[in-house]
């Protein structure tokens, strides 16, 4: 009995601690043979061989997740970067988590045709995720990115993102001041997520022409809803948009109807109804097809905000709120 009692509380432990370790997959970027982070999984390649740079698998939230980093078909070998910078005499990181920040894989913007690195992460269940990942170099690198995120909600930018570095200026050896980048993003359980990388600093300066990432986070926040609009055009948060712009949105699974609110204050387009639409212009109950609003009189310089509720089909009644997006 003792026995049977034991084995069974064992075999808990093991699910339960499966479970836990399946919502989170920890990527530790690294040369083949190379140091890998504790709890983190190594995805490896070697510097500037393209054929290394496959895709690989990983075990994650109760699945098999792909990982692979690609550059532009036109982009040469050279481009491609994989290292371990600790091998160097100039190396000066002394923080924590020594063999995740070690290395990195990247882009080296003096090729040709180098940007952007895309990362693509196939087979992810459904849900809500959040994103983190690491960009900083023991050495001298201290460039600047974007990272535009493409999901099963958006297609969103986001500008000037900084790579830090030990000995090249910033001189950060401690963990915590390293430069991280963090978001969320949404999986349709079907499609593709990738993140695309563009260097922006200039690829001139030597110090300056490398896109750095040492490894990635994710975690499983929630489940997800598709029924919301998704996917606006301009993208959130687009700067230099012109005044005679069309907005177009992607409906979501269940719409029927639109009803479209814009304006100047983000928390009046946030609270606004169709009854009480708190100075904001409204568009009520657009067909499914008509997934499209032109504003009016819009003036340069200045952020506008807007939100499209979906209108569910009879057989699905409800409305499903809308994010707020802006463009300026």
């Amino acid at each position: 009995m003792c026995k049977k009692i034991i084995c069974l509380i064992f075999s808990i432990c093991l699910c339960v601690g499966f479970s836990s370790g399946q919502e989170q997959l920890k990527i530790d970027f690294s040369i083949v043979g190379g140091p890998v982070e504790s709890g983190y999984e190594a995805y490896t390649a070697t510097l500037e061989v393209a054929n290394t740079f496959t895709e690989q698998s990983f075990q994650a939230f109760g699945t098999t997740v792909t990982v692979q980093p690609t550059w532009p078909s036109a982009a040469p070998a050279a481009a491609m970067q994989m290292h371990d910078r600790s091998t160097d005499d100039r190396y000066a990181y002394t923080g924590e988590y020594g063999s995740l920040i070690q290395d990195w894989t990247g882009t080296d913007g003096r090729e040709a045709n180098a940007n952007p690195l895309i990362l693509t992460l196939s087979g992810l269940p459904k849900g809500n995720y959040s994103w983190l990942s690491y960009h900083h170099d023991g050495i001298d690198q201290t460039g600047v990115f974007s990272v535009t995120v493409n999901d099963a909600l958006d297609s969103i930018t986001t500008e000037d993102v900084e790579i830090t570095n030990s000995s090249g200026g910033d001189s950060i050896t401690d963990f915590e001041s390293i430069s991280k980048f963090s978001t969320e993003f949404t999986s349709n359980g079907t499609d593709d997520v990738t993140f695309e990388f563009t260097i922006t600093s200039s690829t001139t300066n030597l110090g300056t022409a490398f896109f750095v990432m040492n490894g990635f986070e994710i975690e499983r926040t929630s489940g997800v809803s598709l029924n919301i609009a998704k996917k606006p055009q301009p993208q959130h948060k687009e700067k230099d948009v012109l005044p005679d712009v069309i907005l177009t949105w992607t409906p979501g699974d269940s719409a029927d109807k639109h009803n479209v609110f814009f304006g100047v204050d983000f928390n009046d387009v946030n609270d606004a109804t169709i009854d009480e639409p708190l100075g904001t212009t409204v568009s009520p109950g657009q067909a499914l097809d008509a997934n499209t609003y032109i504003p009016e009189n819009l003036e340069f310089g200045k952020t506008y905000y807007w939100r499209v509720d979906e209108v569910n089909a009879p057989s699905s009644p409800g409305i499903n709120k809308g994010n707020i997006w802006s463009f300026t």
